[in-house]
């Protein structure tokens, strides 16, 4: 409904892998949102079907993005601003699944959390990043870097390695 919820048609992605029949009278779709072919990290938009009737929806991380999709420069620069950031030497990282371009939903006061007492729509701003994959040769730790892909910024950079180990057994 255009009138009610805006016209997003050209930011639509249908995401097969998350809707479909869950049931004999419950469908679940899901649309993801991108521009100019970049997803937005997150941004989804969830509706449940049952019998032919939309019972329920829902949103997430959804957003107009009002910056470029188009970033300033590719991936190799990316990959080299964060090895310089990391002062790895040549071999001591690798790079695991390849860089990807998308949009970043931020809180556009640069803050990490509270409570939003701005207008109402202005809460989410986005950022264009370079998301790397890398690892330290040798070992099976992973991290996730986020490259600011306008300024050339690292804006994240977390370790995605499971620590955890389960041990025992069943008595």
């Amino acid at each position: 409904n255009k009138l009610l919820l805006g016209d997003w048609s050209n930011q639509l992605v249908l995401d097969t892998q998350a809707s479909g029949k869950a049931s004999d009278s419950l469908w679940l779709v899901t649309l993801r949102q991108a521009v100019d072919g970049v997803p937005v990290d997150g941004a989804r938009f969830d509706f449940h079907v049952v019998h032919g009737n939309l019972v329920a929806f829902g949103v997430e991380r959804w957003a107009r993005v009002t910056g470029s999709a188009v970033p300033r420069f590719d991936a190799a620069a990316a990959r080299d601003i964060l090895f310089d950031y990391l002062q790895a030497e040549p071999g001591s990282l690798v790079e695991t699944g390849s860089p990807e371009l998308i949009l970043v939903p931020t809180d556009p006061r640069r803050l990490r959390a509270g409570e939003w007492t701005g207008t109402r729509g202005a809460g989410i701003a986005h950022a264009l990043v370079w998301r790397l994959r890398v690892s330290v040769a040798g070992e099976e730790s992973r991290c996730v870097a986020d490259i600011d892909a306008a300024f050339g910024k690292v804006l994240s950079l977390n370790d995605e390695t499971r620590y955890e180990r389960v041990k025992g057994g069943v008595f």
